[in-house]
């Protein structure tokens, strides 16, 4: 998806939450057919993502502390889908879906990679979040339609340059200089991308897609801050 001389948008990009140009088809979207709202611009519009769609899809995020995981596991379970969460640090998730989602769990824990995956569908979707460093990423790719996989990494290194092409959008939160030049480098944010990423404040996040690059205020809620 993203690819060289990406536009740097700003985050003068969302007038509206259903707002739909061609330069925002992944962004923009209908809440009643998988769009979350992932946070807003400094001008108060409000940047939404079609997490859950008819189709195979691929979102990779590159970010070194688990929150943002973490809320959008929290938000595709508050929308119905059935979330997966592959992982070689099974302690840490399942301390998270389980102590912190309270009786009934966000969602699995899997660390068995050779299984099937439960079987997608229009009522109940299926997100899986693959944070396996030993693991091939192919190995999760979405194939299905209502089918989403979340790549999870905290850096940028070959296997994670080949997810850049093949999502549909990639989420950046703020990252030490080095990574934050590897990152700009690799998604051609120009000149000033490597101190765009680096100055990212706690909750920012930077929303690439469709070739573009906007800025974007994640705000949890008070309830998501708790669990999160």
């Amino acid at each position: 998806m993203p690819g060289n001389e990406l536009s740097a948008a700003g985050d003068e990009i969302a007038p509206s939450l259903f707002a739909e140009t061609s330069q925002l088809s992944y962004l923009a979207g209908n809440v009643f057919a998988g769009g979350m709202v992932l946070g807003t611009t400094s001008s108060r519009g409000e940047i939404m993502i079609d997490v859950i769609r008819a189709v195979p899809t691929r979102i990779t995020l590159l970010c070194a502390d688990p929150w943002l995981a973490r809320l959008l596991i929290v938000r595709v379970a508050g929308m119905g889908s059935n979330a997966v969460i592959a992982t070689d640090r099974a302690t840490a998730w399942e301390y998270f879906v389980n102590v912190i989602g309270g009786q009934k769990p966000l969602a699995t824990v899997r660390t068995d990679h050779a299984s099937a995956l439960p079987a997608p569908s229009v009522g109940t979707p299926l997100v899986v979040v693959e944070d396996a460093r030993d693991v091939p990423p192919e190995t999760y790719a979405p194939r299905l339609a209502w089918q989403t996989t979340i790549h999870v990494r905290a850096g940028v290194n070959e296997r994670s340059r080949t997810l850049f092409d093949a999502s549909h959008v990639v989420l950046v939160c703020r990252l030490g200089a080095d990574a934050a030049t590897a990152v700009s480098s690799s998604l051609g944010l120009g000149d000033n991308g490597p101190s765009t990423v680096a100055a990212l404040a706690d909750h920012e996040v930077l929303v690439i897609a469709d070739r573009r690059a906007h800025r974007v205020s994640v705000t949890p809620t008070p309830t998501e801050r708790r669990m999160i």
